[in-house]
């Protein structure tokens, strides 16, 4: 006998005269569990791919729109233990502009720090990375992929523990039948 064959005839209860209907129920209950993994998955890589495309698409836009300037410090304006902001210069009069800028403690303080503008000229964030753009579309996905894990395993777990509750009441019912005619024949 195979592999296969083994699980089927372990999940599913077969013409055995012992079943109980329960036992019908949790076979059906375990192809749910994994048609909706299936659907999980397949939902989990296809909200990746979306985040991926949009998040490429507003990368482009921001390289589009985004341009890098080289500026020259000018000034410390203050030292925190992680975080310093200094003052910082980009280009010639009478265009020359100023602005305060935060930069990582650890680094020092350079002479000129590279500087993100937008079209209107104001610093701000360099656009996203293909990288950042990945590991937002992944976890999306594992998010996706892990909430419905979660539900999926409750609903599981809820099945099984209804399916146990209708068990263990048949038994009581059983029992409460035959218990009166084992007690008149031991005793």
């Amino acid at each position: 006998m195979g592999g296969l064959e083994r699980f089927v005839r372990r999940i599913w209860p077969g013409p055995n005269p012992l079943r109980r209907r329960t036992d019908r129920f949790e076979p059906i209950a375990l192809v749910v569990v994994l048609l909706l993994a299936a659907i999980a998955v397949g939902a989990a890589a296809g909200i990746a791919e979306q985040q991926r495309s949009s998040g490429m698409r507003q990368a482009e836009r921001e390289r589009a729109v985004r341009r890098q300037v080289v500026a020259d410090v000018a000034e410390v304006r203050s030292a925190g233990t992680l975080e310093r902001s200094v003052t910082v210069r980009w280009g010639r009069p009478p265009d020359e502009r100023v602005a305060t800028v935060e930069i990582p403690a650890e680094a020092g303080v350079p002479a000129s720090i590279p500087l993100w503008l937008d079209e209107r000229g104001r610093v701000t964030a360099p656009p996203l990375s293909a990288a950042e753009v990945a590991r937002g579309a992944g976890l999306a996905g594992a998010a996706v992929l892990l909430g419905s894990a979660s539900v999926t395993a409750l609903l599981y777990a809820g099945a099984r523990w209804w399916v146990l509750r209708r068990r263990l009441a048949a038994w009581d019912a059983e029992w409460r039948e035959i218990e009166p005619r084992w007690r008149s024949w031991f005793g």
